[in-house]
């Protein structure tokens, strides 16, 4: 449920940011599909995904020494050459299909899968350093929940942008293709990515983290 919610809360900041910074948008009606495409994504795909692989990094990745540099850094890795690019296909993949554009599947990820995985890079490696080093095993899928509600600001704008849209077009001229940079800056502009951050670390600072009970170190019995 978490994972359902913070996809819809994401969605719905990437639309009313899009409204505010740009006015033809600001007269159309909220689209509710489009929020209900991310929910269902979030929910039942994105959720129970990363809830099974964060169980298995934790078992399989030096499970006795789970907060070192080694199991931190060996989690990263593995969470980010092979959970993200399996990640983004399915984010379009899925969303497409829920669209009724199946046929656009390979246009879409020859287009935004190398942008969104470089915006994938510049958030999820530090959210995760903080995720395995301090966060309990138990509310691992809480924080990254709340992290996602940045994330799925990233994704809903990815999946609306047009990149060929943003680019100013000369009449009789066909439009150059962007460079990677300038395709996620299509998707990022640097104030919404401070306003969405400012939201994350509020929810943060008022989400109580406490330990595991299984982390706990038995107490000693007081002496008689």
């Amino acid at each position: 449920m978490t994972s359902l919610a913070g996809f819809c809360l994401g969605d719905f900041i990437a639309q009313q940011a899009a409204r505010r910074s740009n006015k033809a948008l600001a007269a159309e009606p909220y689209d509710v599909q489009r929020t209900m495409r991310l929910a269902f994504y979030g929910g039942c795909i994105a959720g129970p995904i990363g809830h099974n692989w964060f169980n298995f990094l934790d078992k399989m990745v030096f499970p006795q020494a789970a907060t070192s540099a080694k199991a931190i850094a060996s989690k990263i890795l593995l969470d980010q050459i092979i959970m993200a690019p399996i990640g983004t296909c399915l984010f379009y993949i899925v969303t497409s299909v829920l669209q009724g554009e199946t046929q656009q599947v390979p246009s879409k990820l020859k287009e935004k899968f190398i942008p969104t995985l470089i915006a994938s890079y510049t958030l999820w490696p530090a959210a995760h350093a903080i995720n395995f080093k301090f966060v309990p095993s138990s509310q691992r899928i809480l924080y990254t929940n709340i992290v996602s509600i940045l994330w799925t600001y990233i994704l809903s704008q990815a999946a609306a942008a047009t990149v060929s849209a943003h680019q100013p077009v000369v009449k009789g001229e066909e439009p150059e293709p962007l460079t990677i940079p300038q395709q996620v800056a299509v998707f990022l502009t640097e104030e919404e990515q401070v306003a969405a951050m400012q939201l994350v670390v509020e929810e943060l600072a008022s989400t109580p983290i406490t330990e595991d009970a299984e982390a706990k170190s038995p107490k000693e019995p007081a002496p008689a």
